[in-house]
């Protein structure tokens, strides 16, 4: 029996098989997908093994994402790596150093980027020239032409750091503003919900995914602020360190989603508008047995069978009339 993934895709549900797919293009050793798609072929491990061989070094093509009818939201997960600031200083304790100090401002080292569950990671990455002299214009540009094709950008501290860093150099090297998009932003789904030791992307990684971000130090951005052949391979390696670290983030995003609390709904993206999960617009729902309550309604609470998260109606069970009926809690700062 010839295993392609036609037939995988055949007998794999769309979310088994594009995981297999991440699985595979990761690298992850032990992630146990051959077995698992095996198991369900009921056949040998060996026989899909060689065919997801192929797709992890690039000896089989990437089989198309399928797209529904209609517009779906287009979810970019992005990171980007950036060039130190270099200042004069007096002392080496910490102190307020004026801008007339500054010698060479922050800008971009690299970034990376994925559409959700798709496999193909790109990205961009300075020269040793352009690093040496903060010129990041080129990257500039590649970066400003995917995120205006974003209607959600998905990062680790996003919100303080990416989005702002990028709006900065696009704003240095006279870009307009990328088209509207949202922000989630992993960090803050942790912070907000989690008492973990540490909310780093690599500490998230290592606890909920068992995996790691490669190793790197100070004397990495040291060395790509050289020139030369250092300068090339460092710059090389903080590419693939910022490539591993998409990867990283898309599996972390995939565990914390169904706890955001609040946030972006991604059933408003769909052309069809109809019961959709909130967090990864699966209509797979079923009714949960508690009720959402709010101090004017009573709703009726959903499960997604993707990815666990819970959500709720948007009609409320009472009737006009029971509304009028109810009593109103004491103000706050009453």
């Amino acid at each position: 029996m010839k295993i392609t993934h036609e037939i995988i895709k055949e007998y794999l549900s769309d979310r088994e098989y594009y995981e297999s797919i991440k699985g595979c293009h990761s690298g992850v050793k032990g992630s146990g997908y051959s077995g698992k798609i095996a198991a369900k072929l009921k056949c040998s491990t060996r026989l899909v093994a060689v065919t997801v061989t192929g797709w992890k070094k690039g000896r089989v093509a990437y089989p198309e994402r399928p797209k529904n009818a209609g517009r779906q939201p287009r979810i970019l997960l992005y990171d980007l790596e950036t060039m130190p600031l270099v200042v004069y200083a007096w002392q080496l304790k910490k102190h307020y150093t004026p801008p007339d100090f500054v010698i060479k401002p922050v800008s971009l080292a690299c970034w990376s980027a994925k559409w959700l569950y798709e496999p193909e990671v790109f990205g961009d990455v300075v020269t040793p020239n352009q690093a040496f002299n903060r010129q990041d214009k080129k990257v500039c540009q590649s970066l400003w032409s995917l995120i205006d094709q974003a209607d959600i950008l998905v990062g680790h501290n996003a919100r303080q750091f990416d989005n702002r860093v990028a709006n900065t150099r696009f704003k240095l090297n006279n870009l307009n503003p990328p088209s509207f998009y949202r922000t989630i932003d992993t960090l803050l789904i942790s912070r907000a919900n989690f008492m973990f030791a540490s909310n780093t992307l690599n500490y998230l990684s290592k606890i909920l995914l068992h995996k790691e971000k490669l190793k790197t130090s100070f004397d990495l951005w040291k060395r790509c602020d050289s020139k030369g052949e250092v300068a090339k391979e460092a710059l090389d390696y903080m590419f693939k360190y910022n490539k591993q670290d998409v990867l990283l983030l898309e599996d972390d995003y995939a565990e914390l989603i169904p706890w955001a609390k609040s946030g972006i709904n991604l059933g408003a993206y769909y052309d069809d508008i109809k019961d959709r999960c909130p967090r990864c617009g699966s209509k797979k729902l079923v009714v949960d047995k508690k009720k959402y309550v709010t101090n004017r309604g009573r709703y009726q609470s959903m499960r997604c069978e993707e990815c666990g998260a819970i959500g709720h109606g948007n009609r409320t069970e009472l009737s006009a009339k029971d509304k009028k009926n109810l009593s109103v809690p004491v103000p706050k700062f009453a």
